[in-house]
C-alpha cells in the first residue's frame, strides 16, 4: 500500500523540488533581492548562518490510491482459496476465503497516526452432514504509523480485525444424530474462531509477504539481523469478532524514493514525517538546499577587487553579486566565475557590497554574507 502512495506521489514530488531550489527569476527581481536579504541578515557583516532545509509537503487524494489498491487486493484475494483444514471427532470441517468488496481507505479515519482498509469477505465452511454453509464478515486493517528516531524510517504497526456478519452459528442438525452434532458443531465453532481464523490471518500475512517481497524488498530493512516479514503475534477472539495484531514493519522510505531522485540529491534528502487526513495522505520530504560559500575576502587594488571564497563541495559553479548598496540592491552578476576572481572596472574610492552563490545543476544557493572593499591607487 506504501508503495502505491509514494508511487503516485513520485513525478510531482521530483517537479516540485526542483522548483523549490531553482530561483533564478528571484535573483532577477531588484526588490525581491533586497528583501531577501534583509530576511536572512539582521547584520550582513556578522550573519554567518546558514540557510534553513526546505520542507516540502505533497498531498495525495486517498481516492486516486483506491483504484490502484482495490486492483492489487483483487487480484491477490479475488479466488476462492482454502485457509484451513481440521479433523474433529472424526469429522472433516473445511473453510475456504474469497474476497466479496473492497469498500475503501479511511472509511472509519480516526486520526492523524493512522490509515484504514475496509474489505468485505465471503468465508465459506464446508461441513459434515451440513454440506457448505456460506458466512459473510467484514474486515478492518488499521495502520499505525510512528517515525522511527532512525532518519527516513517509519514504523507501521497493524491491527486486523474480522467482523462475522449474520448467520455465524452452527448448522441446524435434526434427527438421531442431533446431540452429537450439535456438539461437535460447538467444538468446531470455538476452534474456528481460535485456531481457524488465525489460520486466515496467516493466509492473509502470507499473500503480502509475497507482496512485499517483490515490490519492496530492498527497502525493509533488516531489524535485529533478520529479514523483516508481515507475521501474526497475538489472536484474541469473541463471539462474533476475531483482533490480530500482526508483528511492526520498518519502512525505509528514503529507499523508496532513492530510484526516482537524481543521484545528485540523494545526500541531501531526508523524509520527515508521514500525515494522514480521511481523504488523503501528505508526505514531508526535507530537502537540504546547496550551501551558500563561506570564508568571503575582498582584496582592493587600483580600480579592481579581488575576492575569494571557500568552495561549496557539492557546487559546480559561483555567481557574484556587487553592489554600492548595502542590500545588494540594485546590483550586478557575474556568472560563472572561479575563486579567487578580480572584478575589474570599479571607481576607485568607492565602497562595493560583494556576495557570492553556489551553483549545481538544480539551481542556486541562498546568497553568502556579504564583504565589501574600496578600490583604491
Amino acid at each position: 500500500m506504501i508503495r502505491s502512495i509514494t508511487t503516485t506521489l513520485i513525478t510531482a514530488f521530483s517537479l516540485f523540488s526542483v522548483a523549490q531550489a531553482v530561483d533564478p527569476e528571484i535573483l532577477g527581481v531588484k526588490d525581491v533581492r533586497k528583501a531577501r536579504f534583509q530576511r536572512l541578515y539582521s547584520d550582513a557583516s556578522e550573519n554567518t548562518a546558514p540557510r534553513s532545509p526546505s520542507l516540502i509537503e505533497k498531498k495525495v487524494e486517498h481516492s486516486k490510491i483506491d483504484i490502484l489498491l482495490q486492483t492489487k487486493i483483487e487480484s491477490m484475494f479475488g479466488v476462492e482459496t482454502k485457509v484451513f483444514e481440521k479433523e474433529l471427532m472424526g469429522q472433516k470441517i473445511i473453510g475456504y476465503l474469497r474476497l466479496h468488496q473492497y469498500r475503501g481507505i479511511n472509511q472509519f479515519w480516526k486520526s492523524p497516526d493512522g490509515l484504514d482498509i475496509s474489505m468485505e469477505w465471503e468465508l465459506v465452511i464446508d461441513w459434515p452432514v451440513a454440506g457448505r454453509k456460506y458466512y459473510y464478515s467484514t474486515t478492518m486493517v488499521d495502520l499505525s504509523r510512528t517515525m522511527s528516531t532512525e532518519k527516513n524510517i517509519v514504523i507501521l504497526d497493524t491491527k486486523m480485525t474480522l467482523g462475522m456478519g449474520q448467520g455465524w452459528n452452527p448448522p441446524e442438525v435434526e434427527g438421531l444424530q442431533g446431540a452429537a452434532m450439535r456438539k461437535f458443531f460447538r467444538g468446531a465453532m470455538r476452534w474456528i474462531l481460535g485456531k481457524g481464523i488465525e489460520s486466515t490471518f496467516r493466509f492473509w500475512g502470507k499473500k503480502v509477504n509475497e507482496a512485499l517481497a517483490a515490490k519492496l524488498g530492498p527497502v525493509l530493512p533488516p531489524v535485529n539481523g533478520e529479514q523483516q516479514e508481515f507475521k501474526v503475534e497475538t489472536v484474541e477472539h469473541s463471539k462474533d469478532q476475531v483482533v490480530a495484531t500482526m508483528s511492526p514493519l520498518h519502512l525505509n522510505l528514503k529507499k523508496l524514493l532513492a530510484n526516482q531522485l537524481p543521484a545528485d540529491i540523494r545526500d541531501r534528502v531526508t523524509v520527515k514525517n508521514v500525515v494522514t487526513a480521511q481523504e488523503s495522505t501528505t508526505l514531508f520530504i526535507e530537502l537540504k538546499l546547496l550551501a551558500a560559500p563561506g570564508g568571503l575576502a575582498v582584496t582592493a587594488g587600483n580600480g579592481e577587487l579581488t575576492v575569494t571564497w571557500e568552495n561549496v563541495t557539492e557546487a559546480t559553479g559561483y555567481n557574484l553579486y556587487y553592489s554600492t548598496s548595502p542590500w545588494m540592491a540594485p546590483s550586478e552578476k557575474v556568472a560563472n566565475v572561479t575563486s579567487p576572481y578580480t572584478l575589474g572596472g570599479l571607481t576607485n574610492g568607492t565602497v562595493y557590497y560583494i556576495s557570492t552563490t553556489s551553483l549545481d545543476q538544480f539551481g542556486e544557493s541562498a546568497f553568502s554574507p556579504t564583504a565589501n572593499g574600496t578600490p583604491a591607487e
